[in-house]
């Protein structure tokens, strides 16, 4: 699936470094691809150049962006425009690799829960960005 990457990336925390926390199982998980590829379609060209690029955030398009945020929204993580991060921890903490990681995956959260952006869209996709680059804090893999 094409865009399985950056769904990982902008729906569930920094679970994307073993594969990333899903809906509660994987048909359901695809189902919400499915139907925010429907709703937000994405450029193949647009995706590769940004997956190519290590997902710098400079090169990801609008529907790129609002993909993300489509998916973030259906898996209730972003709700009118603001980032549910007590929704999110619940999720996350219930992944097996990160459950003893509470303090970790909280703090990495507060970290990137404000991140604002010039739209919803956007604003989606940094809270995503910056989980992700956070992911080596709460794996004990810096400071």
């Amino acid at each position: 699936m094409r865009f399985y990457n950056i769904c990982n990336i902008l729906i569930l925390l920094v679970a994307i470094a073993i594969g990333g926390v899903k809906a509660d199982n994987d048909e359901d998980f695809q189902k919400v691809i499915k139907t925010c590829e429907v709703e937000v379609p994405v450029n193949e060209e647009d995706m590769q150049v940004f997956m190519k690029s290590n997902m710098d955030p400079s090169k990801a398009t609008t529907p790129i962006k609002c993909q993300g945020k489509c998916i973030l929204e259906k898996q209730g993580f972003f709700v009118k425009g603001v980032f549910d991060d007590k929704a999110f921890l619940e999720k996350a903490l219930n992944h097996p690799a990160l459950k003893d990681r509470h303090a970790e995956v909280t703090k990495a959260v507060d970290m990137c829960k404000e991140k604002k952006g010039s739209d919803e869209c956007e604003t989606a996709f940094n809270i995503g960005i910056c989980l992700k680059e956070n992911k080596d804090f709460v794996f004990g893999q810096q400071q």
